[in-house]
């Protein structure tokens, strides 16, 4: 592990026992946002989520207020974090890894639903975790995704790296739909979305993909 990785793990364990109520205080977009699209993918009985960048659990109790019985898998960089996702009970499976990394422990092919909300600005390759999470979903699959918003020239866009302690990178929306075109992923919504709102009241800007994984072609 080397510093940096380091240095986020510590962060990201000192804000774990609090994480729930600031994402509360900041108005995490998360569970307005489920609302608004959980019937998207269809029959939620017996759905498989793989959770990224999970924390406490706050994504996978949004979606459960909506709908129950899904199973649920998360993985999260820091292990305090873990600690308190496995205290509600809410996971079959939980992984401490590093995102910028393959998911060694998660199989191909298995899920209906990946969620990486909120954390893919902090990657140093943010295309190692699409990467994996299409590979983790079946066939139809979806993947719910969020981004950092940077568009150049936009007097409104955040620069593209910001803050001391924990680098953020932010994409354009041609960024992103041309990594999923790359995936051979159907995009089926780019939009915009204020992912939370800071302590000095600035609106962070995010784009929020929603892309299908597509039968791979036989060949004839």
């Amino acid at each position: 592990m080397d510093e940096q990785q380091k240095k986020n793990v510590e962060g990201w364990d000192a804000l774990a026992n609090q994480f729930d109520e600031s994402a509360n205080r900041a108005e995490y977009f998360a569970a307005d946002w489920m609302r608004k699209h959980v019937e998207e993918i269809g029959n939620m009985l017996g759905c498989r989520v793989l959770d990224l960048g999970c924390g406490p659990g706050v994504n996978i109790k949004a979606l459960r207020e909506h709908h129950a019985g899904i199973r649920a898998d998360g993985v999260d960089i820091s292990p305090k974090m873990i600690e308190q996702a496995r205290a509600t009970g809410a996971y079959q499976n939980l992984y401490v890894q590093n995102l910028d990394h393959p998911l060694s422990g998660v199989a191909s092919d298995e899920f209906d639903l990946a969620i990486a909300f909120g954390f893919l600005e902090f990657l140093t390759d943010v295309y190692v975790c699409l990467s994996e999470c299409n590979r983790a979903l079946k066939t139809n699959g979806m993947l719910w995704a969020t981004f950092r918003r940077f568009e150049a020239g936009d007097a409104f866009s955040p620069p593209r790296v910001v803050g001391d302690e924990l680098k953020q990178i932010g994409h354009s929306a041609s960024e992103i739909l041309h990594m999923a075109k790359r995936l051979k992923m159907k995009v089926l919504n780019l939009d915009t979305a204020v992912g939370y709102v800071t302590s000095n009241g600035f609106a962070v800007p995010y784009y929020v993909l929603q892309a299908r994984k597509m039968a791979i072609p036989r060949s004839s």
